[in-house]
This record gives structure tokens, sequence and C-alpha cells, in this order.
């Protein structure tokens, strides 16, 4: 097992610092907006700049936010002139942090434990991220409905397909959830996959402390057109296929033993 050295002072440190600027940017600043976004398409792009700005301002304060951020966002996507699915590989509480930055207005299919922490999850509402009570397939549904609207809706969604975290260092990928694939295909919506490398080596899952620096890595693949795939399972496997042969690349050029 690899000896890193992680530190229980960084997590109260990014506490903290998120919970000074998430009042800040989302309670006072993103609020009227998020609101205005529901009928606004301007409204909707401010939101979504007033977000990136709060997690730039965040990512100034941490050490460990050091790394390559490569992403290639589709220009009709960033226009607000169609939906995107993006799909990315979970690592790390750290991931969505991350990607609120790089994907400005990101909609993300959010456990239901998150809208119970008090702050945190008033935020996720401001915010409009989409609600699943994990192991209810009721709920499960509910929010593949809830993403279908979005996608019609020109919204940026983001979905860990594999439904939880990796363990540390884990390169595999687990089964993919086809619900989302199946959204994307009915809505005609592009799919644009997210590697994620790195993350769980700074905050691995079951862990409370984070390292002050790691080989992070994320970065978007070419989007796909759903309307090519004839079924979720296609394009779900072409998505989960792209994205595992990026991370065992990944794993060879930035192996998390020399660090």
């Amino acid at each position: 097992m690899i000896e890193i050295k992680r530190y229980k002072t960084l997590i109260f440190w990014l506490a903290f610092c998120v919970a000074l600027l998430g009042f800040f940017f989302i309670f006072v600043l993103n609020l009227p907006m998020s609101i205005l976004a529901r009928f606004s398409v301007w409204a909707k792009i401010l939101s979504g700049k007033i977000t990136v700005w709060g997690v730039k301002s965040l990512r100034f304060f941490q050490p460990w936010w050091r790394g390559s951020f490569q992403f290639n966002i589709p220009k009709d996507v960033q226009n607000y002139k169609r939906g995107a699915l993006f799909v990315a590989n979970h690592r790390s509480h750290l991931d969505v942090f991350i990607l609120l930055e790089q994907i400005p207005g990101m909609r993300v299919l959010t456990k239901n434990l998150i809208f119970w922490i008090p702050g945190l999850g008033l935020a996720a509402v401001i915010l409009r991220m989409i609600y699943i009570k994990r192991g209810v397939g009721q709920s499960y549904w509910k929010a593949m409905e809830v993403i279908k609207k979005g996608l019609l809706n020109k919204d940026r969604v983001l979905v860990f397909p594999e439904m939880t975290r990796s363990p540390f260092g884990k390169i595999e990928l687990g089964r993919f959830t086809l619900g989302p694939f199946q959204k994307a295909i009915q809505t005609k919506t592009c799919v644009v996959p997210v590697v994620i490398w790195g993350s769980d080596y700074i905050w691995p899952k079951e862990e409370f402390a984070l390292a002050s620096s790691g080989p992070l890595i994320v970065e978007t693949l070419s989007p796909l057109q759903s309307e090519d795939f004839s079924s979720a399972e296609a394009l779900a496997d072409k998505v989960r296929g792209l994205i595992q042969d990026r991370l065992f690349e990944l794993s060879k050029s930035h192996p998390y033993e020399f660090m």
C-alpha cells in the first residue's frame, strides 16, 4: 500500500472556505439568479458564471487544487443552444468541486444524503442538483425524468454512472447505469465523456484527510452524438470504453507510486 501523507487540517480548512465563500457566492449572489434562471437564458448563464467564480475563489485557497484541467465543451452547448450529458468516472468527493468550476451551470445527479446536510443541502437546491435516493427504484426513475427534462431545457447535466466512488487506486471502472444514456438518446443530446485521475490520491473514499498535492488530471474526451447509437447499452459501452482506455493511459504516465 502506498504511504501518502494526508492532513485532517486541510479538510477543516476546505470546509471553512466552502462555508464562507459558499454563503457569499451561492446564497447572496446566486440565489436570485437561480430563481430567474428557470425563466431566462441570460439569468441561467449568469448563474453558471457566478458558481464558476465562487469555485475559482475556493480553489485559490486550497493547496491541493493544482493539476491539469483540459475541457473542450461543444460550442452549441456553451451557447446554451443544446443540452449535454457529461459522464464521468468517480474517484473522490473532490470531483464535484472540480467539475463545478470547469462546466458552468452544471447540474449533478446527487444522492439524497447531500440534501439533508445543513447549508450544503440548500446550496444543492439553489444550484438545481438532481435528487436521487440510492436503492429506491421510484426515486431513480423520477430522477431520470428530471434529467430528460433538463436536457430538453438545454441544461448541462453531469452523472457518475458507476453511482459510487471507486476505491483508492482502482483503475477498472464499475458497471454503468443505463438510465441517463437512455434519456440522452430520447432527447438526441450529445454525450461528453469526462476522465478524472488522481482525485482519490488527494482525498480517497472513507478517509477524513487531504493530501497537499497529487497527480490530478481531469479532461473531456471527444463528444458523442447519442442519435448515432441504437440503444442505451451501446452508448454506455462506448463511453465506458473511452474513459477506461484513457484511465489505463494515465495510470502509466502518472502512476501513484512515483508521487
